[in-house]
Formats: structure tokens, sequence, C-alpha cells
């Protein structure tokens, strides 16, 4: 009698192995990632590596992606979960904080500002991967911003795709300073006067 074999079971989790690869490119950068350093804090070996994501440059493409569905959508679903433009816009800049400024040795900044942005146009997909990221962002913050005009919440003449881009401005601004190692307590400190200027909020009349 003749067994079917089954094969082998995947001895690795992709979503825990695809966070330990983003932790390491947010550290060392994609030139700076030996091939050693992913399979060790993936927990893997090269042929595993090899056979689940081809090869560095294609496990590079997926973390970037993998970072972007997961910690780099983090400040828009906050922003999208709240029902005023001012909390909005604070979630916005509190949860892209909290990704940017983390405790202990992790890495600081933002992986797709502070890493991939230093690759775009040298490692293939990377522009591509950015530019699309960049367009969603500014896409539905601009979409949010007109559903707050659409209840009142903003003046109907809110430059929603410009503020939008503004917000997209200050998120870089932060992950560079964050990157450098600027203290937490200082970028938080300016929460309220970034709030202020993206919303305008004496120009705000709930009334119209």
């Amino acid at each position: 009698m003749v067994q079917n074999k089954v094969g082998r079971p995947r001895k690795f989790d992709r979503e825990t192995a695809l966070s330990a690869a983003v932790e390491v490119f947010w550290t060392k950068g994609y030139d700076g990632s030996s091939l050693g350093d992913l399979t060790n804090a993936m927990g893997i070996n090269r042929p595993s590596l090899y056979s689940t994501y081809g090869d560095k440059h294609t496990l590079y493409l997926a973390a970037l992606a993998f970072y972007g569905s997961s910690v780099g959508c983090a400040p828009l679903a906050a922003f999208e979960a709240e029902a005023s433009p001012e909390k909005a816009v604070r979630a916005f800049f509190e949860t892209l904080l909290e990704n940017q400024t983390r405790p202990g040795n992790l890495a600081q900044g933002c992986l797709l500002a502070s890493c991939a942005a230093t690759t775009a146009g040298e490692v293939q997909g990377v522009t591509e991967i950015l530019a699309a990221g960049t367009a969603a962002t500014v896409e539905k913050l601009t979409n949010g911003f007109e559903i707050f005009i659409g209840k009142s919440q903003l003046p109907p003449k809110f430059p929603s795709k410009v503020k939008a881009r503004l917000l997209l401005d200050i998120m870089q601004g932060y992950a560079y300073r964050a990157r450098t190692g600027e203290p937490r307590q200082n970028l938080f400190a300016e929460i309220d006067q970034k709030v202020e200027q993206v919303i305008a909020i004496g120009e705000v009349d709930v009334g119209k």
C-alpha cells in the first residue's frame, strides 16, 4: 500500500518572520542588512529564506509592503476612527510618533521615510512602492477631510488635499527628527501646534 506523503510543515510564521525582517532593515538599511542578520532575526535558514522569498531583494520589497500595511497605516486608521477633525489629526500625530519613537533599542523614525527612501531609484521596485503609498495616504486623508466638510465640521473651502499633503510633510519631518534621536517628549510637545496648523482651528465655523 502506497501512503501519500504529507508536505513538511513550515517551521516559521510568515508574518512573524516578516516583522523580524522589518526590524533588521529598519535598523541597518538595505545594504547594511546581511543574509546572516536576516536569517538570524527571522529564525530560519538560508534555504528557507530562498524558498519562501526568493532572495534578499524580494524579501526587502515584502518587508516594505508588510510595514506599509501594518505599522505604516496605523496613523491613517487612527485618523479615520475619530469623529472630529481636531481629534482625527491629533490621533494621526500621536499614533505616528508612538511608532517613530519606540522605547528600548528598536529603530527610530519610519522604515519608509528613513530607510526605503534612500534606496529609491537604486533598488528595483522601491520607488513604485513609495509612490503608491504616498498617493494612497494623501487620498485617504483628503477623503477624511472631505467627510468632515460634509458634516460642517470644517469650512466649505477647506483645502483638503493641501492639508493632506501638509500632514504627510510633517510626518516625514518627524521621521527624520526621530531617526536622529531627538527626545520623544520634544516631538509630542508640538502636537497641539501641529494640529492647529493643519486644521486652522480659528477658521472653523461649525454653524455654517
